[in-house]
């Protein structure tokens, strides 16, 4: 599994990668009640707390977009 990430202001670019034939749970961090996370269309979200927003996936390239308003 890879990851990587991009701030700028007031975005974050998160992109997770998870090999071929395996699962994964991604949390997105939040510092913000006020934040909103764009996720693909396929995300199953599996929990909401003040700090991260979690999500399960399978394979795949998976970007999420955090943003500040």
């Amino acid at each position: 599994m890879a990851s990587s990430w991009k701030k700028t202001r007031g975005t974050l670019r998160l992109t997770v990668t998870i090999p071929a034939n395996s699962r994964a749970v991604i949390r997105v961090p939040l510092t913000d009640e006020d934040h909103r996370v764009q996720a693909p269309t396929e995300a199953r979200k599996t929990q909401v707390t003040d700090q991260v927003v979690s999500y399960r996936f399978g394979s795949g390239i998976w970007t999420f977009t955090v943003q500040a308003h």
